[in-house]
């Protein structure tokens, strides 16, 4: 499963109490709030983890009766941050 990471242009402010974050990808114009779920996936995106790792800290946060619900619904959040600069997968290194 991919690796992200947090885009090198976003600027992140957390909120009072650590109960929300505001992202901005500096090249855009409206920051993006995020609460609960969507700010401890934001957490975890950390460069280190994969998707599946993602997967898993949430599956033991948050149990779930329909693993693979969840997961289709963590690469839609993280394809929809992607699309907004927010995160990105690094490129592969060559194994030449």
């Amino acid at each position: 499963m991919p690796i992200w990471r947090r885009s090198g242009l976003v600027a992140e402010v957390l909120g009072h109490g650590g109960e929300w974050v505001a992202l901005l990808n500096l090249r855009a114009n409206r920051p993006l709030v995020l609460k609960g779920s969507a700010m401890v996936i934001w957490s975890l995106v950390d460069g280190v983890r994969s998707e599946g790792d993602i997967l898993a800290e949430l599956r033991d946060e948050y149990g779930t009766e329909a693993p693979s619900d969840l997961e289709v619904q963590l690469a839609a959040f993280l394809g929809q941050l992607a699309e907004q600069g927010l995160v990105e997968q690094p490129a592969r290194e060559s194994t030449r």
